[in-house]
């Protein structure tokens, strides 16, 4: 489970529930299932390692994925691509230059 909120209501979130977590200025979220963002108290750098590697990728230094709900994988340029998950394909979800390869075998890996 993840623990959310600074100053709001103590919640607690399971990881199975978790679509995406994101950094948004200078501030760490996760998106949900239900369509939800929930502010995190710990920074995404921080949260990366508690996580299962079969489950979630890191796909840029802003996005980490479940792979639970990624519904299709687009060319976004000729070195980039482009997740869309089941909640929402207008989310900006890009796989940075440096990741493609490594994302694509652990796609095919899982």
């Amino acid at each position: 489970r993840i623990h959310a909120g600074s100053c709001r209501p103590l919640r607690f979130l399971f990881i199975s529930d978790i679509c995406y977590f994101y950094s948004f200025e200078k501030g760490t979220f996760t998106k949900t299932i239900s369509n939800r963002d929930f502010l995190l108290d710990s920074a995404l750098e921080n949260i990366f390692p508690m996580l299962d590697p079969k489950q979630f990728f890191k796909i840029s230094r802003k996005h980490f994925v479940n792979i639970q709900y990624i519904k299709n994988v687009y060319a976004y340029s000729t070195s980039r691509l482009r997740v869309h998950t089941s909640l929402n394909e207008n989310d900006e979800l890009v796989v940075s230059r440096e990741k493609v390869s490594s994302f694509k075998a652990w796609l095919e890996g899982n």
